[in-house]
């Protein structure tokens, strides 16, 4: 591979998307929280920087998963500053009731509660606190505990309760003079209030961040759901219709509607364009030519038609009976959604936005603000500009102004409606099996590597997209072995469209490209007269690519347009922040650990150490290791010597007999060290720990790679997959054919990987990553997950870390929230669909 550094190739060309992608951003982009660069404040550590401050925490409203994890990091940050932290519980309510509902925070409070749903502080909706007698005495409660510092976490109505007390502080604080109700001199100290927001909602109602906490596990819960239903619609030819909640938020329902390919969906913000009952049957009647597996249709509580007249299930179920003489079940899901565990995504979210929070409290510009979240980025937006943003989106809601409503939801909102139009735009004109077989113009997808969760559904959005375009496709099985062998598969809509659970569909050849004969390779491509190619995979696929970009000179039938879809565990591709399979990957890793912590935990004084697959990479055991509160995570990417394990050792020994703490967790991932592997590592801590703690070994092994696919995975997996598709087919179509019959072109721009880097998908030219990328670790040179390690050791009660970090002012919050372009084109689209 020596060639492929060869500076002469380096190229910065860099490949956006069209106007769909201009409008789009990635979803959810979850767990690269941290991905921006921060400026460094100075080079002195923030531990112990804030001793004497006092910070409130609360939570109000409904309680969504993840507040735990929230509540979790905003105690272990603050006591890493040295401030202290109260609880107020139940809510508003109790702020304004004080007494026993104002408790001072401990770190070992926190323990072991990340991994479970709702909130331990308790919430209480209080309807009073629009009152101002009601604010009056919450105001002279939290300057009795000297409490000018308040963390409320909640949704919509949280944030307007905590800006109404901000808002009239001084006036409260003036009438508590008045009345002498308080000390003066403890008046005059509390003149200035501070408060942060962090969005916690499962419907992702808040505008002004692309998702709040909760979110994922909702969807996921709901996904779940969908797929034990559709066990039974495919069975029969009833339809299930699924009701959702979000009332003036249909996040949910589109975000599960993507995931499973629903029939059809009702979402308040986007109603059928004309009568619905029409396009209902028009939609159902596609899915039953085709055979679709099992007829979905879910809704929003919300939904109404274009002159905003609510839809109901039973309305729809109505229709389908008289219509077309199809019986149907419905499903009302109801508060179900927000129970359980949270998620990875949400736990992480949690924790990273907890502990920007006290940050924020501590050095933000702000006295009023939320933190955001916008594709991979952490920022904070003032709290009044937040609340306009949302205000006006409810006003446009309710005068129908469904344009500005859309725009308003942000990007992330919008990716995920351009992506379900297309799905439906597939179903509405399906091309026939004998001309995708008798197809012109042919392109090739093929899986390098280890199969992971995530890669169907991939196949199956780029599929359905050629199909469209009148692309024929071919599945080219079990990786470059397969296509020398000439081993494929022509697919088509009605050989992918339930791909939506299956992990092994073409098969993947575990080496790349590079250990096959090139001429041969270039003997089979141009047998099967292909004239594009998309690769699937992690390292493995990128190092092909790089071998067939360098062959592309000398073999012309290797210079086709070719672009590689970031898939696999690992997430260790250069240019791309985070690969389809790596949340689902994730999941499973937390599970065990919570499971193993259970153990631990009942035991009494027990301490696992856990060994993860992951190669030279070390993304799954350090973000799983801040999932699941771990003591350590040990990876190559950052060396560890036997001093730093007996450091460790004597931490975890020092809590165990110190604080009634009863289990540990120690992650390590395999070839993290050529010495300390997983059993020195467990003897290690076994002898270190002699009469105080008994340490035992967990080994994950493959059990990553099963499991059910994460809602995060599948709704990329589908965006990926169009992305790719579009870019290959607009790239094939304005390269000419040679004389001799060959699409060929050398140049760099022919071979590109999809990249998510932080609110994008762009398209980077194999040139230009190899620049990027450590070929001797397979990995990129820089990791974005990286900066998550000392966040790690903080909420582990390291106290030998230096933490610190800064975040940048969201100053493009109104172009974020705002495309004027993608309500248009969705309408275009869906008048292209639906005649």
């Amino acid at each position: 591979m020596d060639s492929v550094l060869s500076p002469k190739h380096i190229a910065s060309e860099e490949f956006s998307l069209s106007n769909l992608e201009a409008a789009a951003s990635y979803p959810s982009g979850l767990f690269n929280v941290s991905s921006y660069q921060p400026k460094p404040r100075s080079s002195k550590s923030i531990r112990n920087s804030w001793v004497g401050s006092v910070i409130g925490i609360v939570t109000a409203g409904d309680d969504a998963q993840g507040m735990n994890s929230a509540i979790s990091a905003v105690v272990k940050m603050a006591y890493y500053l040295g401030s202290t932290v109260f609880y107020i519980k139940n809510g508003f309510r109790g702020m304004v009731e004080g007494d026993d509902n104002y408790v001072m925070a401990t770190w070992y409070s926190t323990m072991n509660i990340v991994g479970k749903g709702g909130t331990t502080i308790k919430t209480f909706k209080c309807p009073e606190f629009a009152d101002r007698s009601a604010r009056l005495k919450a105001a002279k409660n939290l300057v009795e505990h000297g409490i000018l510092k308040i963390i409320a976490i909640g949704g919509d109505g949280t944030l307007k309760g905590i800006w109404a007390l901000y808002n009239d502080w001084l006036s409260l604080l003036r009438e508590l003079d008045d009345r002498d109700m308080v000390n003066r001199t403890l008046l005059q100290s509390s003149r200035r209030l501070r408060v942060v927001g962090i969005v916690s909602s499962i419907v992702n109602d808040v505008c002004g961040t692309d998702m709040s906490i909760g979110a994922n596990s909702a969807t996921q819960r709901i996904l779940e759901t969908l797929d034990a239903i559709m066990t039974n619609a495919s069975s029969s030819q009833t339809a299930f219709i699924v009701e959702v909640m979000g009332k003036t938020s249909g996040y949910l329902t589109l975000a599960s509607g993507v995931a499973c390919d629903a029939s059809m969906i009702f979402l308040p913000e986007w109603p059928p364009q004309g009568d619905w009952k029409e396009e209902l049957c028009n939609k159902v009647r596609d899915d039953l030519l085709i055979r679709q597996q099992g007829l979905m249709i879910i809704k929003s509580e919300g939904a109404t038609d274009v002159q905003g007249q609510p839809i109901t299930a039973e309305e729809i179920s109505k229709v389908l009976r008289e219509k077309l003489k199809i019986i149907s079940q419905i499903t009302v899901l109801g508060h179900f959604q927000s129970g359980g565990v949270p998620t990875a995504y949400d736990r992480l979210l949690g924790i990273r936005m907890g502990s920007e929070a006290v940050l924020l409290m501590k050095d933000g510009p702000l006295d009023a603000c939320i933190v955001t979240i916008k594709g991979c980025e952490m920022g904070f937006m003032s709290l009044e500009k937040c609340l306009g943003f949302t205000n006006a989106t409810e006003k446009f809601l309710a005068e129908k102004d469904f344009s500005n409503v859309v725009r308003r939801r942000g990007k992330n909102f919008q990716c995920l409606l351009s992506s379900y139009v297309l799905l439906h735009s597939m179903r509405s004109s399906p091309v026939s099996s004998m001309a995708i077989l008798a197809g012109i113009r042919r392109v090739g997808i093929i899986q390098v590597g280890m199969d992971t969760l995530g890669q169907c559904i991939v196949c199956k959005a780029f599929v359905g997209y050629c199909q469209s375009r009148g692309y024929a496709v071919i599945g080219i099985k079990d990786g470059f072995e397969g296509l020398l062998r000439r081993q494929f598969i022509s697919l088509s809509w009605d050989i992918v469209k339930n791909w939506t659970s299956e992990n092994d569909c073409l098969g993947s050849g575990k080496q790349a490209a590079e250990h096959y004969q090139l001429d041969s390779l270039d003997a089979a491509v141009n047998e099967l007269n292909i004239c594009g190619l998309i690769l699937l995979g992690s390292f493995s696929a990128y190092e092909s690519l790089c071998t067939l970009y360098e062959a592309r000179l000398q073999y012309k039938n290797l210079g086709i347009p070719m672009c590689m879809v970031p898939t696999g565990i690992l997430n260790n591709v250069p240019g791309s922040d985070i690969t389809v399979g790596c949340d689902s990957a994730l999941n499973e890793y937390v599970t065990y650990c919570d499971k193993m912590t259970r153990v631990a935990h009942a035991s009494k004084n027990y301490v696992y150490v856990i060994e993860t697959m992951c190669e030279n990479a070390g993304y799954l055991t350090t973000l799983a290791a801040v999932c699941s509160e771990a003591d350590a995570a040990y990876i190559s990417l950052e060396p560890f010597t036997l001093n730093d394990l007996l450091k460790d050792a004597d931490h975890v020994k020092r809590k165990i007999q110190q604080s009634g703490c009863r289990s540990a967790l120690i992650l390590i991932g395999t070839n993290s060290s050529e010495f300390y592997n997983t059993d020195f590592v467990r003897q290690l801590f076994a002898e270190e720990g002699k009469g105080v703690f008994s340490c035992k070994k967990g080994v994950m092994g493959h059990v990553q790679l099963g499991g059910h696919i994460s809602v995060w995975d599948r709704q990329n997996a589908i965006i990926h997959g169009f992305r790719a598709g579009e870019w290959l087919l607009n790239y094939v179509d304005n390269v000419p054919v040679s004389p001799e019959g060959i699409l060929y072109d050398p140049g760099p721009n022919a071979k590109v990987v999809l990249s998510v880097s932080k609110r994008n998908i762009k398209f980077k030219t194999i040139a230009r990553l190899i620049c990027e990328t450590d070929f001797g670790t397979q990995n990129p040179t820089f990791n974005w997950w990286m900066k998550l390690r000392p966040l790690l050791r903080v909420m582990a009660q390291h106290f030998d870390v230096e933490y610190e970090l800064e975040i940048s002012d969201d100053t493009s919050a109104v172009s974020d929230v705002e495309d004027t372009n993608m309500y248009d084109m969705l309408n275009e689209q869906h008048k292209h669909s639906h005649g």
